[in-house]
């Protein structure tokens, strides 16, 4: 055997393992990509249900949730403010969500169980009133969706008081 041949079958050893890292390495990058959804997924689905178990675990907070997206014009300043926050946890979450579906690290379902862990608010009258003073507590363009949904929600069911 001459060095031309050992030279040609070193370089056929050498695209060979190429190849075979090139394959290794895309299914690594598949793997991770699952992962990465994976984990986005469960974040999200976690902080739907922490702020779900929040409204559960504490039957005041509770009424005043209720009484919030009734009526908030009748709350004291202290519930309002704690209506509020509350009302931007959730919204930041929904936020969190919207982000990841438009990324294609979640599922649509993810937002949809967002939608209808917000019913209720969105179909409050009362909600696109409050959401005029919601700027800065979250972003402008998830903001707009909400009150899409909001105005949508509500037109949906037009003889609600």
């Amino acid at each position: 055997m001459n060095w031309e041949a050992l030279g040609a079958i070193g370089e056929i050893v050498g695209a060979v393992a190429v190849v075979i890292t090139i394959a290794y390495l895309a299914v690594q990058i598949r793997q991770n990509s699952r992962s990465l959804r994976a984990a986005a997924y469960q974040d999200a689905v976690r902080s739907a249900n922490d702020w779900s178990s929040l409204l559960v675990r504490d039957p005041e907070l509770y009424a005043l949730f209720s009484r919030g997206i009734g009526d908030y014009s009748s709350m004291s300043e202290e519930e309002l403010g704690r209506f509020s926050h509350l009302l931007y946890m959730g919204m930041r979450n929904y936020q969190v969500a919207e982000r990841l579906a438009g990324e294609d690290l979640i599922s649509d379902d993810i937002s949809e169980a967002y939608e209808a862990t917000f019913g209720a608010i969105f179909k409050s009258p009362k909600m696109l009133e409050w959401l005029r003073g919601s700027e800065g507590y979250v972003s402008s363009d998830v903001l707009e969706k909400i009150r899409d949904r909001v105005a949508a929600a509500q037109a949906a069911e037009p003889d609600r008081p």
